[in-house]
């Protein structure tokens, strides 16, 4: 299966990339997701180096061997993931075929640069998020019931965190016009040849000896957002931050429900494990408030990716859509302005609603946004 995308460096020219080689390898996935309305229903749009085809129901994008397997010039990894409809298995295109050793025969090791690349995988369609717990609450909520049929509320990610932080960064400080251009232009001055002769998504490292005026100028952007730009990546580059240090994914709660002798021991080790991930996201929220550029905004994008599902969302567009949201089929009010008594009393009705989320109380209001899918 082949599928149309827009390189970095002809960002309006569509061009077909050839068939992966190989059998595709299989990768199971619950009952209810679908690949299309994960991708359309994400908060993170596919950016470059990211295609999707709604049509085809195919994604297509870059993972990274670990830098220790880096062993040509096209080290980064096409990947194309496929589903023919939803809840059927996805068909994954590109993984390189590892040869077997004495040692490992059929076996594949799990600290392996194959499975590394399968991980980053499951990460970008965001499998690797254990919501049952999200699930099992909305079963009680009336107008959230259907949530765990269409494993709603899962996010397109990036395979490290560094891409998501830089996306963030840009999404929060320019018009939705020109996200792709700067994510494309970044690639194609600064990312790593692909295995389909793409660039994929550059590191902190590669970008480190880029002035403002030069990543100004290639990226076309102002000097103001160039400088905070290049800030963030001095950061994440000279070892002040290790980006991939907040990819820490919430305990999987099946698996301590299985382990419990009994429901009074169950219950003790779920709000345990709630109070530590109160506590994880918190850390994140000031990690992320001392890096270059992250205001409310910018950390309010990144959040879902990182599997930070606890802040709802304040800022006076998500108070006019929730205001929205209680008019329809009634006149509409007059839209609020921020600050006002107005505005802080639906603040506090979006908290009195999703508060009971604890954990998820951002992720609650999101889809309560959203509403169920109409297919």
């Amino acid at each position: 299966m082949s599928l149309s995308f827009q390189p970095a460096s002809a960002a309006r020219r569509p061009v077909t990339a050839p068939p992966s080689p190989g059998d595709p390898e299989l990768l199971a996935v619950p009952a209810g997701f679908c690949l299309r309305r994960f991708v359309e229903r994400s908060p993170a749009p596919p950016l470059p180096p990211v295609v999707f085809d709604a049509e085809k129901r195919a994604l297509q994008f870059v993972v990274y061997p670990p830098p220790h397997d880096l062993s040509d010039a096209a080290a980064a990894v096409e990947i194309l993931v496929c589903q023919a409809a939803a809840g059927q298995p996805l068909l994954v295109y590109g993984l390189p075929v590892e040869k077997k050793t004495a040692q490992r025969k059929s076996k594949e090791r799990a600290d392996s640069p194959l499975a590394a690349l399968k991980q980053q995988i499951e990460a970008v369609l965001g499998l690797d998020e254990d919501l049952s717990l999200f699930y099992a609450m909305c079963q009680i909520d009336a107008q959230l019931r259907w949530v765990a049929q269409v494993e709603a509320g899962r996010s397109l990610r990036s395979p490290g965190v560094f891409e998501d932080l830089l996306k963030c960064l840009l999404r929060a400080r320019l018009p939705d016009s020109q996200h792709a251009e700067v994510c494309a232009r970044l690639c194609q001055h600064f990312g790593p040849p692909t295995t389909l002769n793409r660039r994929g998504f550059p590191t902190p490292e590669a970008m480190a000896k880029a002035t403002p005026a030069q990543l100004a100028k290639k990226l076309k952007l102002s000097l103001p957002v160039a400088k905070t730009v290049c800030a963030l990546v001095q950061t994440c580059s000279d070892g002040r931050f290790y980006p991939d240090s907040l990819r820490r994914l919430p305990s999987g709660f099946v698996q301590l429900l299985s382990d419990a002798q009994d429901d009074a021991d169950a219950e003790g080790c779920i709000l345990t494990t709630v109070d530590a991930e109160l506590e994880w996201q918190l850390r994140v929220s000031g990690f992320l408030a001392r890096l270059p550029g992250f205001g409310d905004r910018a950390c309010a994008l990144l959040y879902p990716l990182l599997g930070c599902h606890s802040e709802p969302y304040l800022d006076i567009d998500s108070l006019r859509t929730w205001q929205a949201l209680g008019t329809r089929g009634r006149r509409a009010s007059a839209p609020l302005r921020f600050r006002t008594k107005e505005a802080d009393a639906m603040a506090q009705r979006i908290l009195h609603r999703v508060g009971r989320y604890a954990i998820y109380a951002g992720l609650a209001q999101r889809l309560l946004v959203q509403g169920p899918p109409s297919v």
